[in-house]
């Protein structure tokens, strides 16, 4: 029995589930940063998000590098977004300027403008 893999199309109903999923998604994590920030646990929220992070980005990453899914085309090279992850979790364990200031603007910038008008023919 094999399964059939329907290809991702832009623009479609799918594509805008996606979206209000990741918009929703950043209301939530926006709402809920707020609301620990005020209450003084802010940096133990900021740390455990932080290793969310790092646990959920780095096994998709090796296995987007791994030998059974491993294209030049779309394994490489690694794009800005690909490296925006480390960034985060360093701004949020350690809240420093430079990787705040770099996850703000590549937020802005280039995660949402993949989300939005995804390359698909990777």
């Amino acid at each position: 029995m094999t399964l059939a893999v329907e290809r991702f199309q832009a623009f479609t109903p799918q594509h805008f589930v996606l979206i209000g999923i990741f918009l929703t998604g950043a209301v939530v994590l926006t709402l809920v940063g707020r609301s620990q920030r005020r209450s003084g646990t802010g940096h133990r929220f900021a740390r455990v998000l932080a290793v969310v992070v790092v646990c959920v980005t780095v096994p998709a990453q090796l296995y987007q590098l791994a030998p059974w899914d491993f294209s030049v085309g779309s394994s490489l090279p690694l794009a800005l977004c690909d490296f925006a992850w480390l960034a985060a979790a360093w701004g949020l364990w350690t809240r420093h300027r430079v990787p705040t200031a770099l996850v703000y603007y590549w937020g802005l910038t280039l995660s949402i403008q993949a989300v939005f008008t995804p390359a698909l023919d990777q």
